[in-house]
């Protein structure tokens, strides 16, 4: 239910001892203030909230836009919880459809006369895209929300990955798809972003490492989910037609997901940031300027090069392993496709297990 509250009647949140981000705290108050004094109008009201915080299921800090404070695996309730789920259910689905040509390869390179080089090629151009979106979706989150960028990309990748299977005849056609699927590679930045909105701090590393190490695990499941579904259609067509019918299936499950992830969750426990702007709770960022301050910061491009060596060797290895499996020890696409998987799946315990470490040396510094 879309309701007004103002501060004084907020309910008693959670009291956790953590110190308030002075940085987070006082760039939210001038929000604050700005929405209140930019002049008359009958939709301005600063203190709108689109949930009754007494009605969250998790404690929460009134003084950091309501973010919770901890969280609850198997709850699904709005706002923060639905949209955790959100984040990294989108992100896992986009890089089921990302990799989804990697386990296949060894029967559509036969069909289109693909060499091992034009390959590595088409790899490229799938890589290419997703590091030009990521530098172009961070800022934009900041413009539209992670909600709505999520969504697009999703429905953006559902209709890549069905035009792929009906166009995909030659190496250049080939190349072209796989640069365009290779969009919702970027998914990775909303959904991190997004834990940064529902989560304080305190705890958003600890959702960050669950979403991002459930969401890569789809880079892992779509090795071996891909060559069940194309046996399966082996047996109602030929291998000419099985594989593309083979990518109905996250072609579909994207264009599910985009559309109940806009109708069904939320931006952040305040709303969605289209309506916090027009209310004039927050200030509308321009993605040009947040752009600017992130790329000035040189602590942007250390990441940058440390996060690029470790993510490049795990877009080889997810592209590459199924293939290698199957030519040089002749094995069948399933099973090779079994065995590639086993790097992608050891995301569901290792993003966590080291966001849990990371942790442990913090606390032993201090």
């Amino acid at each position: 239910m879309m309701m007004l509250i103002t501060q004084t009647t907020m309910p008693a949140a959670d009291s956790h001892d953590h110190p308030h981000d002075p940085a987070e705290k006082d760039r939210w108050d001038s929000m604050m203030k700005e929405g209140s004094t930019s002049g008359p109008s009958t939709t301005k009201n600063p203190s709108y909230m689109k949930y009754d915080p007494k009605n969250f299921d998790v404690k929460y800090d009134p003084l950091d836009m309501n973010r919770a404070t901890e969280f609850k695996i198997l709850s699904c309730k709005r706002p923060h919880m639905r949209s955790f789920h959100f984040s990294w259910l989108s992100f896992f689905l986009a890089f089921v459809a990302w990799f989804a040509f990697a386990p296949l390869m060894p029967v559509i390179k036969k069909q289109i006369g693909l060499s091992k080089q034009d390959g590595w090629t088409v790899n490229i151009a799938s890589v290419f895209s997703t590091v030009f979106m990521r530098f172009a979706v961070g800022p934009l989150c900041d413009e539209y929300g992670p909600r709505n960028l999520q969504s697009m990309m999703m429905m953006w990748g559902a209709l890549m990955v069905l035009i792929s299977a009906i166009v995909v005849n030659n190496t250049v056609s080939l190349g072209v798809m796989r640069f365009l699927i290779g969009i919702v590679g970027a998914t990775f930045v909303p959904c991190q972003y997004w834990n940064t909105l529902l989560f304080t701090k305190e705890v958003a590393g600890s959702t960050q490492a669950m979403a991002g190490g459930w969401g890569n695990l789809g880079g892992g499941v779509t090795q071996v989910l891909m060559p069940l579904i194309y046996e399966g259609f082996l047996t109602v067509s030929d291998k000419t037609m099985a594989w593309r019918y083979t990518f109905l299936v996250p072609a579909i499950a994207l264009s599910i997901c985009g559309v109940t992830m806009y109708k069904l969750s939320d931006d952040s426990p305040m709303g969605n940031y289209s309506k916090l702007i027009k209310t004039g709770v927050m200030k509308k960022k321009t993605s040009s300027e947040s752009a600017r301050e992130g790329c000035t910061d040189w602590v942007t491009w250390l990441m940058f090069f440390q996060y690029g060596c470790c993510f490049g060797v795990e877009l080889t290895v997810n592209n590459m392993m199924a293939s290698y499996f199957f030519d040089r020890f002749d094995l069948t696409l399933v099973t090779a496709g079994a065995i590639a998987s086993s790097f992608g799946l050891m995301n569901i315990f290792a993003r966590r297990s080291e966001e849990h470490t990371s942790e442990l040396q913090s606390l032993a510094g201090s």
